[in-house]
């Protein structure tokens, strides 16, 4: 399976919320019980370090299990911290088989606001 594409926005200083729900071909919900995922944003795609680095065991992701419903959180702190500009994202879960599967993958617009 090819990992979707989802082009993303992230306006600096707010807090960032994206929930992705992962269907098998028939549309129904990927069980997702016992799984981990991690999340991370880079500058650029190969730079060594991450700008956000997320994940189900130090915090940032929630997996609701038979759903399929995955959240992705960065707080407002954390989004004040990065540079504005344009970087890169995936999502990669680990279902409970071991299997990893990057579920989706884009471009990320970082977005300086105005109020401050």
């Amino acid at each position: 399976m090819a990992a979707g594409k989802r082009d993303i926005v992230v306006e600096l200083g707010a807090t960032y919320t994206e929930e992705y729900t992962w269907l098998d071909n028939t549309g129904s919900a990927v069980d997702l019980t016992g799984a981990s995922a991690a999340w991370m944003l880079r500058y650029h795609v190969d730079d060594s370090a991450a700008a956000v680095s997320l994940s189900t065991s130090s915090g940032g992701i929630t997996i609701v299990g038979a759903t399929g419903k995955i959240t992705v959180s960065i707080s407002a702190t954390a989004t004040a911290a990065l540079s504005s500009g344009f970087g890169v994202h995936d999502l990669l879960v680990t279902k409970a088989d071991g299997t990893k599967v990057r579920l989706v993958e884009g471009k990320a617009t970082l977005l300086q606001g105005v109020t401050r």
